[in-house]
């Protein structure tokens, strides 16, 4: 009876295993989890079949072979290592090629010497000697590496199935290694007291004091290893667990599921009554607490709810093969690279809406979270009964969607037809406003050259926005200028209590009669003083006279005449054109160089020069423009607010004085706390050069400003060297090459002050601009007025053209006359404007028709319309 009793169980564990076998190798599932659980499996088998035939041969012939038991120690070290390999495998998640070469030989390495020294030598066991109906091991020498190995593996292994049970990423597998720690616990139990018994001197369990019954661990360790892989195999071959704390009363998770499937079933009874397919996803989203995206066929995002972008564009590709619903984590091995294409885009799940229907065919994905809340199969069951609902739902909306999209095909496909049309009839629109862009620049190059130039084509009267002031008792020209700006501000003169609370316009439109002189001396007081503020228009019988009398006080100023009986478009263009320089103009301390800036680089000049005001460092001015050099050193010391003068050195009289050292010393004393300006330090030489650099480095309350038409960086390493801290500062004055946007206010500014000094009313056309820049570019401001006064000047001395008219004839009558001479007019504009009829009747003010009639009438509407 008790060789049955003790042999039983080992032969049911066998027949276990064996079951087991068949289970793990029937299953789908292939993983590294399953490959070590195999491995395990046929560790513990053979642990079993030594077992068994021992006890056998004690049974029949009272002794066994000690093979036996090196067998079954040998299958128990295999076992081991195996065991934590596992363990770590579902608490850690590694795989083949996450499981490094080190790894593998710290993990398999102790099993291995152990197993050479149980085979070769007796240092871990000497030997077995019978015990009752079996036999146990006599320890060797080294017997207790084999009990700390075995120890610490063992103790290792729920450590590490508990922190998977927390850490692990996903809910199924926490909930694995749960599993796989509730079976390992009763084998760890019997293992650990074997050996911790056997350590010190207990044989066999005695159930009580008095009877000694041989149940020792050939009875306990099989029951306790079935048991321990029959959960494992569970755990490990099934992606949907039941969790076992659902099934706790009172549990959290009880509490949390029994909510979800509340939440579930409502779903499920009120899909019916969802309005759209955007609110049935809405509510999913809700319900499940993860985020929802459906697409159709088309890879389109039907409706989508906290779904993110990169969720939304996973390729299609991936999404063909399931017929059913997918989860990531259940095809990890199975479809390897669908699983990295749904964990790359953050997709958990996929469920396929018709799969095999080509139109009404449709993926719903959901997010991460998905797999925190439906891992059971329970959850499963009630998702999948909600799916089913929702499929039946979108396809109805999908049909009414279908409608409703053949409706809108049909709508579009009459609107490009509409448009095809639309563009038909536009066509020669376009070609019209192109030929009249065309005329539009022809006839602004023919206008005069102002502030406005070509931006007066691209830009519209609103994006100038002038605010304009007039100063005159004239009621009708207030009207007209409001008409234009609305904002228009209107006083007697310049002495008005009004006018000299607001701040100055851009544009002063002021009235000037003869015989009021005090009036005049309060317009001269308000010109001179906001020299280059504000642009003055001057209109009335005095506005000329007034001008050419005060010329010299006036200079430098932005003002132009204007003819009472101007037109309205001339007008408004002459208000733009002067608002434009006034905004362009900075300052104006020297008349025939003023600092004028709408060009970017120039811009930028003078918001660094404002910067550097305030600093008393000295500053170095690299430009080959003295002129323009002195005018913003001007314009710095002014935004200094210094106590003392601005004194400009020249260097070229410098260099002629014989005693240097006194008159060096007296241009210092002359701006003494002030600012010392040397106009061109690079062309000092000798000892005025040394003398500069020396002024240069003296630390005291003058500001030094110097240009240097050289090399401004050697000049202040020079300086450097001299005072080690004395750091001047660098401005570049760009040329007038990066300046092109300049040129056009500087010429309308140089033009006024011609017009000014000459008393005339000579402008350039815009091509004169043009010719003046492609033939002599100026290469400084002081050339550009050069040319521009030298241009002006030849329009003054040029005589009138007389009309070639015969006046020596007197046989034909005045009718004659008039006729033929219109005909010379009509011919001489048409050769102006290229033979463009529409060109010449608008600058001869005629009606086209009427162009037309007349061209008849003379003979010119003929192939040959220039004539001599």
């Amino acid at each position: 009876m008790g060789l049955a009793a003790v042999t039983i169980p080992a032969l049911v564990a066998l027949i276990a295993k064996g079951i087991l076998f068949v289970y793990a190798r029937l299953s789908q599932v292939r993983t590294l989890e399953t490959r070590l659980y195999l491995s395990l499996l046929f560790a513990l088998s053979i642990q079993n079949l030594a077992e068994g035939s021992g006890l056998n041969a004690i049974a029949k012939h009272g002794s066994a072979s000690e093979i036996y038991g090196f067998i079954y120690y040998g299958a128990s070290i295999a076992a081991i290592a195996l065991l934590l390999h596992l363990a770590l495998a579902l608490a850690l998640g590694f795989g083949n090629r996450d499981i490094r070469l080190l790894f593998r030989i710290l993990l398999y390495a102790p099993a291995i010497l152990l197993g050479l020294m149980l085979c070769f030598t007796t240092a871990l066991v000497a030997g077995f000697e019978p015990l009752e109906y079996t036999i146990t091991k006599i320890p060797g020498p080294y017997y207790f590496l084999f009990e700390i190995y075995a120890v610490g593996y063992l103790v290792a292994v729920p450590f590490v199935l508990a922190y998977g049970s927390m850490k692990q990423e996903t809910a199924s597998w926490r909930l694995r290694n749960k599993f796989v720690l509730i079976g390992l616990l009763p084998y760890l139990f019997v293992v650990l007291a074997v050996v911790i018994l056997g350590h010190f001197g207990v044989r066999y369990i005695n159930a009580t004091d008095s009877t000694m019954i041989p149940i020792n661990a050939t009875v306990l360790l099989p029951v306790a290893v079935t048991f321990f892989l029959t959960a494992t195999a569970y755990a490990i071959h099934q992606h949907r667990l039941f969790d076992i704390q659902f099934y706790i009363p009172w549990s959290k998770v009880r509490q949390r599921k029994a909510a979800f499937y509340r939440r579930i079933r409502d779903m499920i009874a009120e899909i019916a009554n969802l309005p759209s397919v955007n609110e049935a996803v809405s509510q999913l989203a809700r319900t499940l607490g993860c985020p929802v995206a459906l697409v159709d066929s088309k890879a389109t995002v039907v409706a989508a709810a906290g779904a993110q972008d990169c969720m939304i564009r996973i390729p299609q590709e991936a999404l063909f093969e399931a017929k059913s619903i997918i989860v990531t984590n259940e095809i990890k091995d199975v479809y390897p690279e669908a699983y990295m294409v749904m964990k790359r885009y953050g997709v958990a799940a996929a469920v396929p809406f018709y799969p095999h229907s080509r139109n009404a065919s449709g993926w719903l994905l959901l997010g991460d979270s998905f797999s925190e809340h439906v891992y059971t199969p329970l959850d499963f069951r009630l998702v999948e009964e909600l799916f089913d609902k929702m499929a039946d739902l979108f396809l109805d909306k999908l049909l009414t969607m279908r409608a409703q999209l053949a409706e809108a095909n049909k709508q579009m496909r009459l609107m490009q037809r509409q448009v095809e049309k639309t563009e038909s009839r536009l066509a020669p629109l376009q070609r019209d406003v192109e030929t009249l862009r065309r005329e539009n620049m022809c006839l602004l190059k023919e206008q005069r050259a102002d502030s406005l130039g070509r931006r007066r084509a691209e830009t519209s009267a609103g994006a100038l926005a002038a605010t304009v002031t007039l100063l005159a008792r004239d009621k009708p020209m207030a009207r007209r200028l409001r008409q234009h700006f609305p904002q228009t501000a209107h006083f007697v003169g310049p002495d008005s209590i009004g006018f000299r609370r607001k701040s100055l316009p851009d544009v002063l439109v002021a009235q000037v009669e003869r015989g009021t002189s005090a009036a005049e001396n309060k317009f001269l007081k308000l010109a001179t003083e906001n020299r280059g503020r504000v642009a003055i228009l001057l209109y009335g019988s005095g506005a000329s006279e007034f001008a050419f009398k005060h010329k010299k006080q006036l200079l430098g100023s932005l003002i132009q005449l204007m003819p009472r009986e101007i037109t309205e478009e001339a007008l408004v263009r002459t208000v733009y054109a002067m608002a434009e320089l006034r905004k362009a103009v900075f300052a104006v301390h020297d008349p025939n160089c003023p600092l004028v800036a709408r060009s970017q680089a120039f811009s930028h000049v003078l918001a660094e020069a404002r910067r550097l005001a305030g600093l008393m460092e000295p500053v170095l001015i690299s430009t080959t423009d003295i002129q323009q050099a002195a005018a913003l050193a001007s314009y710095m010391y002014e935004a200094s607010n210094q106590r003392g003068r601005l004194k400009i050195l020249r260097v070229s009289e410098l260099e002629q004085t014989a005693n240097h050292g006194d008159d060096f010393a007296l241009s210092l004393d002359d701006c003494k706390s002030g600012t010392l300006m040397i106009d061109d330090l690079s062309a000092a030489s000798g000892v005025a050069r040394s003398k500069l650099l020396a002024t240069i480095t003296q630390e005291d309350e003058t500001r030094v400003i110097a240009a240097c038409s050289g090399d401004a960086r050697d000049i202040a390493d020079r300086v450097r060297a001299i005072n080690q801290k004395c750091g001047p500062l660098l401005l570049d004055i760009p040329n007038m090459c990066e300046r092109k946007a300049d040129i056009q206010p500087l010429v309308h500014y140089y033009t006024l002050q011609f017009n000014l000094q000459t008393g005339s009313e000579n402008y350039l056309r815009q091509t004169e601009v043009d010719e003046l820049m492609a033939e002599e570019f100026p290469v400084s401001v002081s050339a550009l007025k050069a040319s521009v006064f030298r241009r002006l000047q030849s329009k003054q001395e040029r005589p009138p053209e007389m009309a070639d008219l015969d006046y020596e004839v007197t046989n034909k009558s005045l009718d004659e006359h008039v006729s033929e001479f219109e005909a010379r007019l009509i011919v001489q504009t048409l050769e102006r404007c290229d033979g463009n009829k529409s060109k010449t009747a608008r600058l001869l003010g005629l009606r086209p028709n009427t162009l037309h009639y007349k061209l008849q009438r003379h003979g010119l509407s003929g192939p040959n319309k220039k004539r001599e």
